[in-house]
């Protein structure tokens, strides 16, 4: 009954790993300049009332130092 249950229970942890895809070699890079100092913000295009003018208006008002549209 233990190795039953050791047994599940590494499995479980195998099969999270492995459905979850980990570890990622190649992970996408949005921008080279993201550093551990550095983050940003993901908006989709499609999202509903999307307007890059607004959306670089409005990061630029809250004192965003950087806008930048990437295609990722």
């Amino acid at each position: 009954f233990e190795c039953a249950v050791l047994f599940a229970a590494l499995a479980s942890v195998a099969a999270m790993i492995i459905i979850n895809g980990l570890p990622k070699i190649n992970p996408p890079v949005i921008d080279p300049a993201l550093t551990s100092h550095k983050f940003a913000l993901f908006v989709p295009e499609d999202d509903n009332g999307f307007e890059v003018s607004k959306l670089e208006q409005h990061m630029r008002s809250l004192g965003a130092v950087d806008v930048r549209r990437t295609e990722f």
